[in-house]
């Protein structure tokens, strides 16, 4: 008596491609109003400081370094949301993030805040400005911190 096996081919045996989403983030192009809003903010801190010091060079400083710190706002940064965690790619500078440093997130109106497991972790939180595309994130996102063999 011989026993038949069926034949599976090697195409339908191969495992289904892990979910992946590219989101590009560039507030200053996707949320002009807001950008301006800020930069708006940033130059008059530094006229507030010019007038509060006297210095003009004390108002530069102090806007200037507004403006650093909301660089995020200024410069286009990708985001990899994949099977190995969350990858950040900022001027050719790759950051990954694997699942087991993150807790979970917070769904925010226009994106989403990944939150640490440790508090103390390098990490601290990263908000991904998603616009249009946070149901597709929010998605992605509970897939992957939804699977136990994550």
């Amino acid at each position: 008596m011989t026993s038949r096996h069926p034949v599976v081919s090697s195409s339908s045996r191969r495992a289904p491609r892990p979910l992946e989403l590219t989101v590009n983030v560039w507030p200053a192009i996707q949320a002009p109003v807001r950008s301006l809003v800020a930069l708006a903010l940033a130059i008059g801190l530094g006229w507030l400081a010019d007038q509060m010091s006297g210095s003009e060079t004390m108002g530069w400083l102090a806007g200037g370094a507004v403006v650093l710190a909301m660089w995020r706002l200024w410069i286009p940064v990708q985001v990899v949301i994949g099977p190995l965690g969350i990858v950040e790619n900022i001027l050719g500078y790759r950051r990954r993030i694997s699942w087991r440093e993150i807790y979970g997130y917070e769904d925010r109106p226009h994106g989403v805040l990944i939150q640490p497991h440790n508090p103390g972790s390098p990490l601290r939180g990263l908000y991904i400005f998603c616009g249009k595309r946070r149901e597709d994130v929010v998605a992605v996102l509970d897939f992957y911190l939804s699977d136990p063999a994550t």
